[in-house]
């Protein structure tokens, strides 16, 4: 017995097809979240620099922080709307959020299910709340969709020594980015699930991002004279006085 195109489910299409609708419906609800940030973003005072592409303005935090790739995004020049970089920061939160949901469900799972994942991830309070500093952390976060979209369509091997190159790369934007990586490899349908495939995983994230901070304190020796990071002074503790 043969099955016509007719017999196919609506959830049973291919993966850039489902990556597109729970991505598109997931993106519409993240910015009727959003309300008036969308037409008019708050913006907070050390994310500036990155909406007037300012690179004197984040120079330190490439030393304090070691967050070059940010650094470098001050240095493209072009100026954008506020407006339109939060909607750019929001699609690809979105496009992590729903590609991590499309790898981590099966390919006949409803997808209804698939999408209402992608919208609990996409909403979450931690990522509403580090939404406030969308100018600054947009290359970081474009990276990471990237390796979730892309995870959709390597195999699990391939997607694990991916991490190679996007951890040490997103350790440069954002401390925590490298782990959303790691949740994508972990979250797979697709993975092995066995104690070898898990060691592996580990053994190749922690080289990785071991890589990453030898990168950080290789530019900062070579740009500040100082391997390693410098803590900003308003980090210190500051110990109350009477």
């Amino acid at each position: 017995m043969t099955m016509t195109q007719s017999d196919v489910l609506p959830e049973q299409l291919d993966t850039t097809k489902r990556l597109c609708i729970v991505i598109g419906l997931t993106y519409l609800v993240i910015m009727l979240v959003s309300g008036n940030q969308a037409l008019d973003p708050m913006i907070r005072h050390d994310d500036y620099p990155a909406l007037l592409a300012d690179p004197s303005g984040f120079y330190i935090k490439t030393l304090t922080e070691g967050r070059w790739l940010n650094y470098w995004w001050h240095l493209r020049g072009l100026v954008t709307p506020s407006w339109l970089n939060y909607a750019l920061y929001q699609f690809f939160w979105v496009t992590f959020a729903g590609a991590s949901a499309v790898n981590a469900c099966k390919h006949n799972s409803p997808l209804s299910y698939v999408t209402a994942l992608s919208i609990m991830i996409a909403i979450a309070s931690p990522a509403l709340l580090i939404s406030l500093w969308f100018n600054t952390l947009i290359p970081g976060l474009g990276l990471v969709a990237l390796f979730a979209v892309l995870a959709n369509y390597l195999s699990h091997k391939s997607t694990q020594y991916m991490l190679l190159l996007f951890v040490p790369a997103t350790l440069m934007a954002y401390t925590a980015y490298p782990f959303l990586l790691l949740g994508i490899c972990l979250t797979a349908s697709t993975r092995q699930r066995s104690l070898r495939d898990l060691s592996i995983l580990v053994i190749l994230f922690v080289i990785s991002f071991a890589l990453g901070i030898m990168l950080i304190y290789g530019l900062n020796y070579f740009e500040h004279s100082v391997f390693g990071m410098k803590m900003a002074e308003w980090r210190n503790p500051a110990p109350a006085k009477t």
